[in-house]
């Protein structure tokens, strides 16, 4: 018996023999995992391939066609769309096919959705026209690939609100259902274009639809519906139940959510939380696979469409952020054991956007290991950062604590000291070759506790002639105040309204001149930031007389970035952005507006130590881990060339192949952004990848680097409290670092 059907059997028998002890009881949803405790010495589980497709952009559209064979539709880079097919064995593709030159004249391809028939449904729009009206062209592509205009009528269409047709999807029959702007979803007759009544009775708003089999479902921001035999009803039974957790889960982007059912009539769909068969009318959604351990539960990954075969085999269809479009294919291993015999868990203080993307793609590359991922402040629990500190030393105390542990925030010293961080450096020296000067940072006497996978640098953009100025507090106070002395019509210098926000700004550039090699803090040199800052404050006092009704405590950030005044610079109102530069995607979105400026630049900011970067994503392994060897897997896995070019999101990375890949080449960002200036003109700007004079000052500064700045969150929290009273000058400067100084000593003698 196939893998599915014997877990739903099983499921079922279970169902009846409950039943038979349990009486007349209201019937609740239930959600089972079919993963047995490891005890159970249990073999079998899917797992995850990646199919190559050729390169492209986007991913449209995912069928398997009625004599068996798989076809997707793709938008390559020059936004011309192909339809590719694969054998019947489905192993490789045998037949790519071009959308028209005709149907692609009338605009670009917002949906390309394919038939198990063969028929295809095709829709182009255009930008707006000067009356703001877009231009809809709607397109019917038959089996032998003749084609032809559908007209489509329908009397309510807003034609200023872009995409007219949100999503649309084939039943198995071969109708076409579809979202029509974003609260109705019709059946459309694909012979004449007439628009079928709303079937939509439940969701003020959709987001995404689906088919399963002949049936419709419809999805809101936390809610779903389903139109099964011509009625629409919210989804209240298990299944409706999972997507509703899913789509809270999601936050109202664009639900990660695709549906496929089989001959049989038994339904399986996708989330974000992975893949789940359900049965109708039953009252179990069983847990095929764990989003967790595959691309599925990738944060980056939007699926697009899924689809099965008969063998129990799953295909997924999706997108990956900056990778393109992917083809997931499942299938049942009988050899692995359902549970891995490697458990490894993984500490970080804060939820971060890198680490489940890293470890869904390394349980794919390792079936064998199991990674979980513990947050210690997950924002929802009242927990503040020592609490969740000493919560994690007491499990570390207790042999109870992590394999691995990102030290992001947290007081190395005081790991290091009590000898709880292993030495990585011949994991290290065995790992794809690295920016030694960032990867070796926290070397001490030939030992390494410590490996950052990315960092930042603290920076700032400004007119040329005025950041290439800035080299200290003296030449900062000087230069602003001449930048302010020729613009005296901005609205400020540096933005410079909230305390908090401001000195976070400097923090990153200042942090390690304050920090003794012991890791304690000079009160002296504290002093000098707090001082320094209130003179950089004053620069401001225009300003802050605007907003003085509007003064709060912030809460500390870290660590500041350096992409927030870039509107603002173009439009005149603000002189020079401080902070951090934090990797080339961010720094191109920063450079937008550089085609409105006069010889701006981006500079390293260095007001205290020079070569000072901020390191990221900082890895230990603990030694009392469980499972070193595969601590140090996943470590070599961070590290490599396959994860630095993808999974960084705010850094640059530390593979030498791959920086010197972003810093060498010229490349395009796919990236837009608009916004009014003080006549209420629209201004539209493209991120701008940094260009070669940019990349090699990159390279220079990276050769440079020598000091990493302070990443200790409660020292960081803790001089940033004083803030506001400071800069207010409710306090001096020497009060200020007297009160952050006993709480710090506090901290450190912990």
């Amino acid at each position: 018996m196939k893998p599915i059907k014997q877990m739903l059997c099983w499921m079922l028998a279970a169902l009846c023999l409950a039943g038979c002890f349990s009486g007349c009881q209201k019937e609740e949803a239930i959600v089972t995992e079919a993963v047995p405790t490891q005890s159970s010495g249990a073999m079998g589980r899917y797992v995850e391939q990646s199919i190559p497709l050729p390169e492209c952009q986007y991913a449209k559209d995912l069928v398997m066609l009625e004599d068996g064979r798989l076809r997707v539709s793709l938008i390559l880079e020059d936004n011309s769309a192909i339809v590719c097919t694969t054998g019947a064995d489905r192993s490789a593709w045998e037949d790519t096919w071009g959308v028209p030159e005709e149907i692609l004249a009338t605009g670009s391809v917002s949906k390309l959705t394919l038939s198990p028939d063969g028929k295809m449904f095709c829709h182009t729009w255009k930008d707006a026209d000067e009356q703001g009206n877009y231009g809809y062209h709607f397109w019917v592509i038959e089996s032998d690939r003749s084609y032809r205009e559908l007209p489509i009528s329908y009397p309510d269409v807003d034609y200023t609100m872009g995409y007219l047709i949100p999503d649309c999807d084939f039943t198995n029959s071969g109708k076409l259902m579809m979202e029509l702007q974003q609260d109705e979803v019709c059946q459309l007759d694909l012979e004449t274009g007439a628009v079928g009544e709303n079937l939509n009775e439940v969701e003020p708003r959709v987001l995404k639809m689906g088919c399963g089999g002949e049936n419709t479902y419809i999805m809101g921001w936390d809610t779903v519906s389903a139109n099964i035999d011509g009625e629409t009803a919210a989804l209240d039974n298990a299944m409706g139940q999972q997507i509703v957790d899913a789509l809270r889960d999601n936050e109202g982007n664009t639900p990660k959510i695709a549906f496929w059912e089989n001959s049989e009539g038994y339904l399986f769909f996708i989330t974000q939380m992975g893949l789940y068969s359900f049965v109708p009318g039953g009252s179990v959604v069983e847990e095929l696979i764990d989003g967790s351990r595959t691309t599925l539960g990738d944060t980056r990954f939007l699926p697009v469409a899924m689809t099965g075969a008969e063998d129990d085999t799953f295909y997924v269809l999706g997108s990956r952020g900056d990778t393109g479009a992917m083809l997931l294919h499942y299938t049942y291993d009988t050899e692995i054991p359902t549970v891995s015999d490697t458990q490894l868990t993984i500490y970080s203080l804060y939820e971060s956007e890198d680490l489940p993307q890293m470890i869904s793609q390394y349980q794919v590359a390792h079936p064998e290991v199991m990674v979980e991922l513990e947050i210690g402040m997950t924002g929802e629990d009242g927990i503040t950062v020592s609490d969740a500190i000493r919560t994690l030393n007491t499990e570390i105390l207790a042999g109870k604590g992590p394999d691995l542990i990102c030290l992001d925030g947290f007081n190395l010293n005081t790991y290091q000291e009590k000898g709880l961080l292993a030495d990585v450096s011949e994991i290290l020296s065995q790992s794809e070759p690295t920016l030694t000067q960032v990867t070796r940072c926290f070397e001490q006497d030939g030992k390494i506790y410590a490996v950052p996978t990315g960092f930042i640098l603290p920076a700032m953009y400004g007119p040329s002639h005025i950041v290439s100025q800035i080299h200290d507090w003296d030449s900062l106070v000087a230069a602003v105040g001449q930048a302010k002395a020729e613009r005296p019509d901005s609205f400020g210098v540096l933005a410079a309204f909230q305390p908090v926000t401001t000195a976070d700004e400097f923090y990153d550039s200042y942090s390690s001149a304050w920090i003794n090699p012991d890791g304690t803090v000079n009160e002296e040199k504290l002093t000098e930031f707090y001082a320094n800052m209130q003179r950089v404050y004053d620069l401001d006092a225009e300003l802050q007389e605007v907003w003085a009704d509007r003064i709060y405590e912030e809460p500390s950030f870290y660590p500041g970035e350096y992409t927030g005044f870039l509107g603002s610079l173009s439009m005149g109102n603000y002189c020079i952005g401080f902070g951090t530069l934090n990797g080339m995607r961010v720094w191109a979105d920063s450079l937008a507006a550089d085609q409105y400026l006069d010889d701006y630049q981006t500079a390293l900011l260095e007001l205290g130590d020079s070569g000072v970067f901020v390191p990221k994503g900082i890895m230990g392994i603990l030694t009392t881990s469980e499972h070193p060897q595969a601590a140090g897997s996943f470590l070599q896995f961070m590290l490599s060339q396959e994860v630095q070019s993808k999974d960084l999101s705010y850094c640059f990375p530390v593979n030498q192949a791959v920086f010197d890949q972003e810093t060498t080449e010229e490349r395009i960002v796919d990236s837009y952004m608009s916004f009014t200036d003080a006549d209420g003109n629209k201004i539209g700007v493209q991120a701008q990848y940094p260009d070669a004079q940019d990349r090699e000052n990159l390279r220079t500064w990276v050769d440079n680097l020598t000091t990493p700045a302070s990443t200790d969150f409660i020292i960081r929290s803790t001089v940033l409290d004083q803030m506001t009273a400071c800069l207010l000058k409710e306090i001096t400067p020497e009060q200020a670092a007297q009160n952050a100084m006993k709480t710090i000593n506090l901290y450190l003698a912990e």
